[in-house]
């Protein structure tokens, strides 16, 4: 694989904190969840709100393998959004308090 020439060699040392638990208690959290598109492929992130700061929880992209129509292509990234949604809330159990999903899509509307 070629390595790309704009990206620092730092990029091996980026750490991203996903953990959510504070201390030995998991409290109520609230979900903030992104899907979009484009001509290369769509996908979704939910991050965790906290005071003051947000933490990336998980990401997931799928890559186009074909001339894909963008309307449909927004609509399939709100579905992922929805789908991941669903495996977070089922994995954090009763540990959510509030979520909201967003999209840039006027597809949507």
């Amino acid at each position: 694989m070629e390595k790309l020439s704009f990206i620092p060699e730092s990029i091996n040392k980026l750490g991203i904190p996903r953990c959510i638990k504070e201390g030995n208690a998991m409290r109520k959290i609230d979900l903030f969840e992104f899907g979009d598109a484009s001509k290369k492929a769509y996908g979704a992130c939910i991050c965790k709100d906290g005071n003051f700061q947000s933490k990336l929880l998980c990401v997931k992209s799928n890559p186009l393998k074909g001339m894909i129509i963008i309307a449909r292509l927004e609509l399939c990234g709100a579905l992922l959004v929805a789908q991941l949604c669903h495996e977070v809330c089922e994995a954090l159990d009763k540990a959510v308090n509030d979520i909201q999903l967003w999209t840039d899509s006027i597809v949507l509307g």
